[in-house]
């Protein structure tokens, strides 16, 4: 999604999940899409004001910037800078905010052990808070932006499924409704069978047709189960297509200050599986089997069971003494 009007060349991204990956795409695009139209700012009236070779004149022939980078764009510009002259007037706090900025494009560019949920929304709001009193198209990014991340909070922060399991999903409820209707012609045809031998008739035919029929529901039970594993193994692979800070980690080391997993599960010692508390279902039931050995390693962490936090990406952590514990991820390596 393009909301930067004219010539900006980065098309500002709204993330499509709470992904680290997702996120650095929307940070990245807003940093540049902003520092590319101040440059255009910088570029147009300080030529008009003190020529083409403002740039060269100001800066010299060997430490001359590129006027949209954000490295030069970003700056405590001093008070007397030449830049100023594009701006409105200098002001302790305008200049903070181009600091702020540049703070912002430094983490998010160099400093991936900081990249997290809090520091993107302080990041998008750093932003906001320098483009929108210099009239930046880009300032109408900020809220959108803020908008689409509390929809995936609210959804859990899950990534949407991909078309492989989109497709897989959409024919296993057409192999559920084959099922059902083979079932439904096997009780008819068993009801004719004992209908035909209560009253004494050859139920060769009847016979015939209800073996039919059971075969039909089990060769529809055979896809569904078949189509239930290639989904679990495209949800999996998903999963461990994520790339997250915490792939770093080992079971027992601290969180630290990594981001918590959006999905709060409940791990149960008595049934050894995690429960999800919202929807009252367990989470083997939605991945596997996977989700009993996960739970069988984490309650090494937690043998009384507890709140479990989960990533996108399957990292797990909860609390182990007081403190945020890496318990390994849903799916080992």
């Amino acid at each position: 999604m393009n909301l930067a009007q004219g010539r900006n060349p980065y098309p500002l991204l709204l993330p499509d999940s709470l992904v680290l990956g997702h996120l650095s795409a929307a940070m990245s695009t807003f940093i540049k899409a902003s520092a590319w139209e101040i440059g255009e700012r910088f570029d147009s009236i300080l030529t008009r004001r003190h020529g083409p070779s403002w740039l060269v004149n100001t800066y010299g022939d060997y430490r001359t910037p590129e006027v949209h980078d954000p490295d030069f764009v970003f700056n405590w510009h001093q008070h007397d800078s030449i830049l100023w002259d594009a701006l409105p007037p200098f002001s302790p706090q305008l200049r903070e905010r181009f600091g702020k900025a540049r703070i912002t494009r430094n983490r998010w560019e160099h400093e991936s052990a900081h990249q997290n949920m809090s520091s993107f929304l302080n990041g998008v709001d750093q932003i906001h808070r320098l483009a929108h009193p210099l009239g930046l198209e880009t300032a109408a990014y900020a809220p959108q932006l803020s908008q689409r991340v509390k929809v995936l909070q609210r959804a859990g922060g899950v990534l949407p499924p991909s078309d492989l399991e989109l497709q897989l999903e959409s024919e296993k409820e057409l192999a559920e409704e084959a099922r059902r209707i083979a079932e439904e012609a096997a009780e008819s045809a068993a009801q004719a069978v004992l209908a035909a031998e209560l009253h004494g008739a050859i139920a060769e035919e009847a016979l015939k047709a209800k073996h039919e029929a059971m075969a039909q529901v089990a060769a529809a039970q055979e896809d569904v189960d078949r189509l239930e594993t290639a989904l679990r193994d495209a949800e999996r692979a998903s999963r461990q297509a994520v790339s997250e800070p915490a792939d770093d980690l080992k079971p027992g080391d601290a969180w630290s200050d990594l981001p918590l997993g959006l999905r709060v599960l409940t791990l149960k010692k008595n049934m050894v599986d995690l429960m999800d508390p919202a929807t009252q279902t367990l989470l083997s039931q939605q991945v596997g089997g996977v989700a009993h050995e996960a739970a069988c390693r984490w309650l090494e962490f937690m043998p009384d069971g507890g709140r479990v936090h989960l990533t996108p990406a399957g990292h797990a952590c909860g609390e182990v003494g007081g403190r945020y514990t890496y318990l390994g991820r849903l799916d080992p390596a």
